[in-house]
């Protein structure tokens, strides 16, 4: 497995899931990382994000050739702005893009999201 630099995949949308929620991630200038209680994993895509019932993670502050950072997401009271890293994993062995979602500190997320490299 090795890293795909985000800077190869701007302008891509992709989508991951964990624990009834979905993160649609916009890579690139512009690009934010959006979060919604969707229930299933089968309701991630056709999410819609308007009104009140999604939270911003973070908006795109800089991609390197390994991670993706979102900073200046929607407040989370005493923890601040919600934050994020996202890294692109290329797995040959891959048959769909999956994903892994933490939060090693409350409101700062790490997205990993692995695939074969011509899914991405």
């Amino acid at each position: 497995m090795g890293i795909v630099s985000p800077k190869s995949l701007v302008g891509h949308t992709l989508y991951a899931y964990k624990s009834n929620h979905c993160y649609k991630i916009v890579v690139g200038q512009g690009g934010s990382v959006l979060q919604k209680n969707t229930g299933s994993n089968q309701n991630c895509k056709a999410a819609t994000y308007a009104g009140k019932n999604f939270y911003v993670i973070g908006k795109a502050k800089y991609e390197d050739d390994k991670v993706a950072s979102y900073t200046g997401g929607t407040s989370c009271g005493g923890h601040g702005a919600r934050r994020a890293t996202v890294s692109f994993i290329a797995d040959p062995k891959a048959t769909k893009i999956t994903a892994s979602v933490s939060e090693p500190s409350t409101c700062r997320y790490v997205i990993k999201i692995y695939g074969r490299g011509d899914m991405f």
